[in-house]
Parts: structure tokens; C-alpha cells; sequence
């Protein structure tokens, strides 16, 4: 998709790799330090560095592949009209913050990559992406459309292209949705059509028809609730 458009009702992910969450071992290594995230956060749920290739379903196609390469989560498409969207082995959350570290390896411009939150079984969810020329937007993504949320918007706190490491950050908080990067807000947006689902990780082409990301430090932590007023 060309740099500066938004999808169109008629727009939807197709030859979508997926694979079932498999169940997390509690023996992975943790970081000791809780973050400085940009949103008041709670215990830590979840946290994967990628060092046990074994804890998740990898796959391949002749539109990409999923593997493991030194600690880091890759995702390789090399399909045009393909997405990669390779489940996290988490259970279906609502509120939550999440962070994942993300770096293109193969980036053209219209190429997207990122988080996709509540994802139900159906398919539908929210895409987090992140664009190789620097931009940012939200989709809703359901079976029978794909809303854009928000426009594609340009950002400095987005290292664009194969320069860097981005931090994505996602903080969803019922209908309130709000992006960061390197812990910086991008975007917010508002909406109530997926309350609730699992977490995946994404990738996709855009014109070129050739992409790969590497992922890894993905943590996940439940927000800290909100204090009750004293009367």
C-alpha cells in the first residue's frame, strides 16, 4: 500500500500464516527491572526474549516463513498480497500494556509491521503498524472489512527504514487505544468493537512484494488500576 493512503472497506489480510498459541514456560529468563512505561503499569504477565525457539509453533509457506535466529523472532513475507500473523502463546487479555523491540531487516517503503491485540478466533482484531517510512497507524481488521482507525501518520520518534531499533508500545484500556514508540504517544484512537482477545506479532509487504522484521523483548503487563477518589 502506497505511503500516505488508508485501506479501503474492501481491504482485508490474505494467505494469512497463522499458527495455534502454544503454552508458556514459566522457566524463561526475566528482566529484573520493571520499566519506565510511558503508562502507569501493574505485574508483569508475560515476558518472551526468543532463546526457546521451542515454546512457539514456527511454519512455513510459499508465501513466508516464521523461525528463530539468535534470540529474535523473524518474520520473512515474500508475497505482495500475503500477511505473516504469528500468534504469542498468551491467554485472550482486554486491558493490558505491551512492549516489543523491532527492527526491519528487508524494508521498502509500504512496508507495515508490528502487534496485532485482541485477535478472536475468527480472525478479527486491531493491527498496531509501524511503517518503514517512519509513520504509524491503527486498523480494525475484521472478516468481512478493515477499517482504518486513524491516517497514516508520520513521526520523529519512529526510526525509519533499517536505521534502528524501534520499541513499539501498545496500551489498550477498553475502547482506548494508544501507541507509542521508544515510549513516546503516537497515536490514540477509540473503539469498542473488540473488547477482548489474544497477541500476535505481524508482517507485511507492501508494493515491493518482500519484507523481513525481527522481533524480540516482548513483555506484557497489566495496567495499574485506576485510584478511587477519596471523598
Amino acid at each position: 500500500m502506497p505511503f500516505g493512503t488508508t485501506p479501503t472497506p474492501s481491504e482485508s489480510p490474505s494467505n494469512t500464516m497463522t499458527a495455534p498459541p502454544s503454552p508458556s514456560d514459566s522457566s524463561s529468563p526475566r528482566p529484573s527491572q520493571t520499566p519506565a512505561a510511558p503508562v502507569a503499569i501493574g505485574g508483569r504477565l508475560y515476558f518472551e526474549d526468543f532463546a526457546r525457539p521451542a515454546a512457539w509453533n514456527l511454519q512455513a509457506s510459499s508465501s513466508g516463513a516464521v523461525s528463530v535466529l539468535d534470540g529474535r523472532l523473524l518474520l520473512s513475507v515474500h508475497d505482495p498480497a500475503a500477511t505473516i500473523l504469528q500468534p504469542v502463546p498468551i491467554e485472550p487479555l482486554g486491558d493490558f500494556y505491551a512492549e516489543v523491540e523491532l527492527r526491519p531487516v528487508v524494508c521498502s517503503p509500504g512496508d507495515e509491521y508490528g502487534m496485532t491485540i485482541r485477535v478472536k478466533p475468527s480472525g478479527g482484531h486491531y493491527r498496531i503498524s509501524l511503517l518503514c517510512e517512519g509513520a504509524a497507524r491503527l486498523l480494525r481488521v475484521l472478516p468481512e472489512q478493515t477499517n482504518a482507525l486513524t491516517s497514516v501518520t508520520p513521526s520523529d520518534s519512529i526510526i525509519p527504514g533499517g536505521e534502528g531499533t524501534n520499541r513499539l508500545g501498545i496500551a489498550a484500556q477498553g475502547p482506548h487505544l494508544r501507541l507509542f514508540v521508544n515510549r513516546q504517544l503516537v497515536l490514540e484512537d477509540r473503539d469498542s468493537r473488540l473488547p477482548v482477545g489474544g497477541l500476535g506479532l505481524f508482517a507485511r509487504p507492501g508494493p515491493g512484494g518482500q519484507t523481513t522484521v525481527a522481533f524480540d523483548n516482548l513483555a506484557v503487563y497489566a495496567l495499574a488500576p485506576t485510584p478511587t477518589p477519596t471523598p
